[in-house]
């Protein structure tokens, strides 16, 4: 009786997290690093477009400046003059400048015209913007899935592990009938070999279900960030996840960032191209001076203001050649796009034909499921009115057995059609209404 014992607690559900499928991809979603890294893109895609918003705003700089210079220049006048007593004309000397000058200033410039450069930038920052969204709305995407997985194989091998430890018990008792008909010379040994047999065979299946079970859990348990022993149960059974419906389509996130990553090299190539135009630029700057001009000793204060026009004529070709590198980079975004929306279609029919192809094979499962049970009570009746042997009821318990895992293994293969599906719709988490 120890097996049937051991067998039993391992039908005891687990006390610990209780999730339905839904809950397990919100809390992967809310705490996976790949989560918080797309986001952290996010803000930093958006601080750059913020940073490339502040080109209309006027730069204002202070500016402070001590210099030393030498020689000094002097400047001599001849008079022409000579003094009474004087053996030569009278000579002036004056220094034109002063060693030791300082100065502070505060310099204020803006850019009142371009042609439509900076607004070319901006909307590059933008797209930018966009292609980091779709880029964390992708990972969403995929993590929901790895969670949409693990979860419909943890719920498998489960269902695995109830039917292999029904047929154990099973299996267990048949072996102990087998010995005491034996031991009352009612049966023969054979019968005892086979149920021995059988048992050995459910064990084995039990034992292969478990070790799937604790791997599903163990990669449930990382992607949701729970302790390596915390006890894990599935609120939702294998027949739930089958049926679930998929959501509402919406576009793949890879064509989205990779049409997002072409409208940004779109507007990144037209503020080149209008960079050849001229600028101008307005400034002004006020300040304090020692001393206060070239030729003055005082210190005092100082103004200018002006314009300026840039036009850079030749750019050592640099910009055409910019042009045509970031006009090939769009188009290549382009087609990723285009081959990004038909790999979601063909996922998604493909998806759909295994959920088909899955809920046949369910049907005929259970059908298989309700023959072998009939077959099981007539084999059982059989023998009792001495017809059949004991071979054939264990033919008739295997067929019940191979039924009832093959009716797992349908909705397990639902399970990850439907997986598969809200993948391709671009759908991380479902939303209920």
């Amino acid at each position: 009786m120890r097996w049937v014992w051991i067998l039993s607690i391992a039908l005891l559900p687990a006390p610990g997290w209780g999730l339905t499928v839904d809950e397990a991809v919100a809390r992967a979603l809310a705490r996976h690093p790949a989560t918080a890294a797309a986001q952290h893109g996010v803000a930093a895609a958006e601080a750059r477009a913020d940073r490339v918003g502040s080109a209309w705003l006027p730069r204002v700089s202070a500016v402070g400046q001590a210099v030393i210079r030498g020689p000094i220049p002097t400047l001599t006048i001849d008079t022409g003059l000579t003094p009474p007593g004087a053996s030569a004309p009278l000579a002036i000397e004056r220094e034109i400048g002063q060693r030791y000058t300082a100065s502070g200033t505060l310099e204020v410039a803006w850019r009142a015209l371009d042609f439509g450069e900076r607004a070319a930038m901006a909307d590059a920052a933008e797209a930018g913007v966009a292609a980091s969204r779709a880029d964390a709305a992708a990972r969403a995407v995929e993590l929901g899935w790895a969670v949409r997985q693990s979860y419909a194989a943890a719920a498998f091998f489960q269902d695995v592990v109830r039917v292999s430890v029904q047929a154990a018990q099973t299996a267990q008792k048949d072996v102990a009938d087998a010995q005491a008909r034996v031991a009352a010379g009612l049966g023969a040994p054979v019968d005892v070999a086979a149920a021995q047999s059988r048992l050995a065979e459910r064990q084995a299946q039990l034992a292969d279900g478990q070790a799937g079970v604790a791997q599903a859990h163990a990669t449930l348990r990382l992607l949701l960030g729970l302790p390596a022993d915390a006890p894990l149960t599935l609120d939702d059974g294998l027949e739930a996840l089958a049926a679930a419906a998929p959501g509402t389509p919406g576009a793949a996130p890879d064509a989205l960032k990779a049409r997002a990553g072409a409208a940004a090299k779109a507007a990144e190539a037209q503020a080149v191209d209008r960079s050849f135009w001229p600028t101008l630029d307005l400034m002004g700057s006020a300040g304090v001076a020692d001393p206060r001009t070239f030729v003055e000793t005082e210190p005092g204060f100082t103004w200018q203001a002006g314009a300026r026009l840039t036009w850079p004529l030749f750019d050592g070709d640099q910009r055409r050649r910019h042009l045509r590198q970031l006009e090939a980079e769009a188009q290549a975004l382009r087609a990723a796009a285009d081959a990004a929306d038909e790999g979601a279609a063909r996922a998604r029919a493909e998806a759909d034909t295994r959920t088909a192809a899955a809920q046949a094979q369910l049907h005929t499962a259970q059908a298989r499921v309700d023959a072998a049970q009939t077959w099981l009570t007539a084999a059982q009746a059989a023998r009792d009115a001495g017809a059949a042997t004991a071979l054939d009821l264990e033919r008739a318990r295997d067929r019940l057995d191979g039924a009832r895992v093959a009716v797992a293994r349908a909705r397990f293969d639902a399970a990850r059609a439907q997986a598969d599906r809200l993948k391709a719709d671009g759908i991380s988490q479902r939303v209920e209404k």
